[in-house]
Order: C-alpha cells, then structure tokens, then sequence
C-alpha cells in the first residue's frame, strides 16, 4: 500500500521516472514474497505511468523518463537494462541481488516468459524450488506459443528436486514433442527422470520385502539423481538404514526429513527409533514430545513416547535394584538383575553395554567368594555386619 500511495503521488506531480521505480519496488517486493495476486493495482499503476511516459508529458524531477521523450516501449527497454544488470549479478553469484533487479524487470515486463526463467533460475540457486516452478510455469504461460525448452528444463529440475517426479515428466513430454533446438536435451533429461521414477518404486518394494541392503542402494540413487527436498525419500533411507542396524546414519537421514517438513511426525518416530538404538533414550523422548506439540493425535508418536517411558521406569527400578544387590553383596541376584535389564530393551545398546558389564562383574566377584569358599549366606551375612556397624 505505501508503494501504491507513493507511486500515485509521485504521478500527481509529474515525478514519472521516481513514480515508475516506486512501483516497480513494490510489485518486486510482492512477488518475491508469492503475492503476486495482489499486483494487480500496482500494474494499473504503472501501465498509467508508462502511457503518460509515452505522451512526452513535461515537469517530473530528475528521474522523469519523459523529460527524455520516451515511447510507450518504455517498459521494455526497462526490463532490458535490468535483466541486463541481473545477469552480471547471477553470474557473480549474487543471487539474491539478481533476485531483486529481477523482479523489477518482471514488474516492467510481466508478460514477458524468459524474466520469469532468470527469477526461476535464482529461486532455484536459493534453494526455493516452489518459487522456481512457479515462476517457470507464469513464464510458459505467458509464451505459449513459444518453444521456451531451457524454461521447461528448468521447471522440471526444481520439480525433480521436489520429489514431484510425475509432473516433472509431464513437462518434459510436452517440451520434447514440441521439437526445437532444446528437444535432444529434454528428451535425455525425461529419461532420467523415468530413471529415477523406476528407482524410487523398486526401493519402496525392496523396503516391504525385507531387502534393506537393495532399497538402500535405491534411496541413494534417488538422493544421489537430484531428488533432494522430498522428505519421503529421505524417511525410505532413513526406515533401510534403521533397518540395517546403521542407527547414526538412520538418524541423520530423518533429521533430514524433519528439516524439510517439521510436520512429518514419521520422520520423529524413525529418529527416535535410532537415537535409542544409539543409546540416547533420553533425547529420543524429547524429539517425540517435539513432535507431538506439532500433532497432539498422533498415536505413534503417542504410543512410542508411552514405551520408552515404559522401559526408562523399567531401566530405573533394575538399577537401583542391582546396586542395592551389589551392596549387599548378593551376585546371584545382581546377575538375574542384569539379565531382566537386557530383557527390558535389546535394542538401547549403551544400557545393553552396562547390564553386560555388570552381569560380567557380579560373576566376578561370585566367582571370587567360592574360590575363597564362602557359602551364600556367610557372604551375605557379612555384608549386612560390615553395613551394620
């Protein structure tokens, strides 16, 4: 609105050149936000500045483009010097400064598709692949009747890096039937693309089936082809990995799933799942107590989050147990004691280490009373004396 106001006023008073930038600040503003439905008053706006450009009008200050008699091909020859300026700045790596002289050029220009595919290229450079297939698609909109191949190659690699793959194919299809100089590589890109299609099913059913070692292979090559901000192939990794007995990489991998998608309560599970089988009982109850704040009726993260509490109460009632068994010196019970701690939970391999080595410990000293030929109850009746005084 402050642009809209400052653009009308500039206009009343002849300030085109200063009216024009206004407005095209504030059509560059909504529409790197994804608002570009609210445009609308601003591009009324500035087709009204750009006609009375065109008329050669006089007064305006120093930035008025019609002190110079400009045409009504005002807005082009805008758009050309800020795509221009964008370029230098994307090739310099600038991307989010190209981003900006961009979407002026686009503001300028709205009609014109290639602007689109420079903004797109930047979404996609920002890791914005939303932003980039839509930008990419706005742009084969409004050039139909274009061939555009490098647009549509473009769209289907933010697609494929959204997991999108169907659509991505649909894309290429249609660009590869249209023929023209980009149809060789979109053709080769649609390939890959099906390469990948075929890799993610053979992975899911290699994952139903049992073989982990063969969906693995398959989740990494999806990964590995581009498809990386698709939460649901990082849980396929993550349930092969997990499944594997390879709880680090299983973690790690949906950690990735929960970066993508916050709201992915599966990710929360599986993760918690592999920090216990890490050991880190504690923090995979905090991560699922994360993940219910997110979604109170989520009954396996619920249920999950019931049965560590279950086995850490568990956990805690055996140690305490066989410490007292330790003091009062009765191994046989320390080492029954141990043995329902490994019962308790298989799985968490830092409490399954410590009942090992405590098992291992109480038949020490077991072993160590009968070579020095105590019976059971003189072992214990001195430690009771020795507690006693």
């Amino acid at each position: 609105k402050a642009h809209l106001h400052l653009g009308k006023v500039l206009l009343q008073q002849r300030q085109l050149g200063e009216a024009r930038e206004a407005v095209q600040r504030g059509m560059a503003t909504l529409q790197e936000a994804g608002q570009n439905a609210a445009c609308a008053p601003l591009q009324e706006l500035l087709q009204a500045i750009m006609q009375q450009s065109g008329g050669g009008g006089g007064g305006g200050g120093s930035g008025s483009v019609c002190s110079g008699g400009e045409s009504s091909g005002a807005g082009t020859g805008t758009a050309a010097a800020l795509r221009e300026q964008g370029n230098a700045l994307y090739k310099a790596g600038q991307y989010a400064e190209a981003l900006r002289l961009y979407s002026q050029a686009v503001g300028a220009e709205p009609r014109n598709g290639a602007l689109h595919g420079n903004r797109a290229a930047c979404w996609m450079m920002l890791g914005k692949y939303e932003r980039a297939v839509a930008d990419c698609s706005e742009g084969l909109r409004h050039e139909a009747g274009s061939e555009l191949g490098k647009l549509r190659g473009r769209q289907a690699t933010a697609l494929t890096r959204l997991g999108k793959l169907d659509r991505a194919a649909d894309v290429l299809q249609q660009g590869a039937l249209r023929g023209g100089e980009h149809a060789e590589a979109l053709g080769a890109q649609l390939r890959s693309v099906k390469g990948l299609q075929a890799s993610l099913a053979v992975g899911r059913q290699a994952l139903e089936e049992g073989a982990f070692g063969k969906a693995k292979r398959c989740a990494l090559e999806v990964a590995g082809g581009g498809v990386s901000e698709d939460p649901e192939v990082w849980l396929l990794l993550a349930r092969a990995h997990l499944s594997l007995g390879e709880h680090v990489e299983a973690a790690r991998e949906a950690q990735k799933a929960i970066a993508l998608d916050a709201d992915t309560l599966d990710a929360y599970t599986l993760r918690a799942d592999a920090l216990v089988g890490m050991g880190l009982a504690e923090k995979a109850m905090r991560l699922l107590r994360d993940g219910l704040q997110r979604d109170p009726d989520n009954e396996a993260a619920a249920a999950a989050l019931r049965r560590l509490k279950r086995k850490a109460a568990g956990h805690a009632r055996v140690r305490e147990e066989l410490q007292e068994a330790f003091r009062l010196r009765r191994f046989e019970a320390a080492a029954a004691l141990c043995a329902e701690g490994l019962r308790l939970d298989s799985d968490d391999k830092r409490l399954a280490a410590g009942f090992y080595a405590d098992r291992a410990k109480a038949y020490q000293l077991l072993a160590r009373s009968r070579a020095r030929g105590e019976t059971r109850r003189e072992r214990e009746d001195a430690a009771a004396a020795k507690l006693g005084g």
